[in-house]
């Protein structure tokens, strides 16, 4: 077959569906193993029908043997053919698809069944005369063999001269053959091609059937697939046929739900930076043309809303440079740095650091850390991020009188850091969402006071303990308090 065949012979399978593609897969393998056993089946129940009819002629050859070594049947052939001739028909009565043959010590013919033709007695004969010397030795009970499409049995007949003669003399030998197919061994084949046949049309059905059960549920998700493509998020498989494909239909349909609700955060997404974006922008613009339109007088006035326009510029900033970090983390486009951090040191930094805030909001900070810790190799500058907007959220949320605390810990095959707080706390249905950009637990809070932040900070943070080979999770019952607990490797990840 030449490149051009096998190229088209490629493009015809490509392009037929999974169904007629497993159907004549299954026809093809099914009818190849059919032909091979119906092969071989003929060929055991050919030989075996003919060894059983070997054995058949051969016992009644040795029979007629047997009765010919009397003196009877010496006196039946020297009565002439006609006796003899009739006496083979009684012989051969029951079975008349028999043929036989009879000659004297020198080979000459003396009987043949009417039903040989020429061709097949002078066959016969030649063999017979052939095997004369043979006959006359051999001891051994009658043969049988396979000659000129012939199932034949021979026997060597020993006549003796006279009752009571001591030395037998060869007085002639007998052959009985039958046409190879009184074994039946043609119906045989035919009835073997007749159900190969019958199993292949199986085959196929069974095929079909397979493939249809097999590619029912495909169909079913390329439906749903493209339903969703249209914008149809409603749309689910049922799991149903093989384990494989129940466990598919079953990931296929957390897969949308997972698409919705990351298509869910990202409408909360541009709701959240356009309203982030209007109230500053919307005060700025409004500073804005008050001064230009000289409507602010005094320089008290006119210092205020510069400091006002000052603000919200910060404040657009940081929303931006946010967003910036947020999108570079999560699109792994941050490179680490490791380098050795003494953890201990970096938690007595901030704590001197937001010793102020701490005092101003009258809560207690307190570092828990031991004496000696082994070597945490991570990107300091990164975890101190981490760190600072975790504890600014903590002094946020604490009321007068409370505490933080900045614990650490070496725990199995990395470090454990936690900030724990004794603020209000998150509500249990709030929780899980606290790492969603934008996602306020205060609904109610006045972004634009102070340094409220914008809900982008922890978000920032799991980002950040991710890129850093570790994990974060929080802990919170309201009323008691909040807290954060970072794991991370004593050293990071190879990437």
């Amino acid at each position: 077959m030449n490149d051009s065949a096998r190229r088209r012979l490629r493009l015809l399978w490509q392009g037929r569906g999974l169904r007629s593609q497993l159907a004549l897969a299954i026809a093809a393998v099914g009818l190849l193993a059919l032909l091979l056993n119906v092969g071989l089946g003929i060929t055991l129940l050919s030989r075996y029908l003919e060894d059983r009819q070997g054995q058949l002629i051969a016992a009644q050859a040795a029979e007629l043997g047997t009765c010919c070594k009397s003196s009877s049947f010496v006196i039946v052939l020297e009565r002439g053919p006609n006796v003899l001739a009739n006496a083979m028909r009684l012989v051969l009565a029951g079975t008349p698809q028999r043929h036989a043959i009879i000659v004297d010590v020198r080979g000459q013919l003396l009987y043949y069944t009417p039903n040989l033709s020429s061709q097949t007695l002078r066959d016969l004969l030649g063999h017979l005369r052939g095997d004369m010397a043979a006959l006359a030795a051999r001891t051994s009970p009658p043969r049988w063999q396979m000659f000129h499409n012939q199932i034949l049995a021979e026997v060597a007949l020993f006549f003796p001269r006279q009752s009571g003669d001591t030395v037998r003399h060869v007085a002639g030998a007998l052959l009985l053959a039958d046409d190879r197919r009184v074994a039946g061994t043609s119906g045989a084949i035919a009835l073997a091609a007749a159900s190969g046949f019958a199993a292949v049309v199986l085959a196929v059905v069974g095929g079909v059937l397979a493939a249809s059960a097999i590619t029912r549920p495909v169909r079913a998700l390329t439906t749903a697939a493209r339903a969703i493509a249209s914008g149809d998020y409603g749309r689910r498989v049922a799991p149903s046929g093989p384990a494989e494909m129940r466990r598919l239909a079953r990931a296929f349909n957390t897969m949308v739900e997972e698409v919705v609700h990351q298509r869910a955060i990202e409408r909360d997404l541009l709701a959240n930076v356009s309203h982030e974006l209007a109230a500053p922008l919307g005060i700025i613009h409004g500073y804005a043309e008050a001064l230009s339109d000289d409507m602010i007088v005094g320089s008290e006035q006119r210092r205020a809303a510069v400091q006002a326009i000052r603000a919200e510029t910060k404040r657009l900033s940081r929303l931006s440079g946010d967003l910036l970090d947020l999108a570079l983390l999560e699109t792994k486009q941050v490179s680490v740095h490791p380098e050795p951090v003494p953890v201990g040191d970096l938690l007595d930094g901030l704590s001197r650091r937001f010793e102020r805030l701490a005092r101003e909001a009258e809560v207690r900070l307190v570092v828990d850390a031991p004496a000696t810790l082994p070597v945490l190799y991570t990107d300091g500058l990164r975890l101190e991020q981490v760190l600072v907007n975790l504890i600014t959220n903590a002094i946020r949320h604490t009321p007068p009188g409370g505490a933080i605390t900045l614990r650490l810990r070496a725990e199995g095959d990395g470090l454990r850091l936690e900030v724990a707080d004794t603020g209000h706390g998150i509500p249990a249905e709030d929780l899980a969402r606290i790492w969603e950009r934008f996602y306020q637990v205060d609904k109610g809070r006045d972004r634009r006071a102070g340094e409220a932040g914008v809900g982008l900070g922890l978000a920032i943070c799991r980002s950040t303990v991710a890129l850093l080979g570790g994990r974060i999770d929080a802990r919170s019952t309201v009323g008691k308090g909040t807290t954060f607990i970072i794991n991370l490797p004593w050293r990071p990840p190879a990437t």
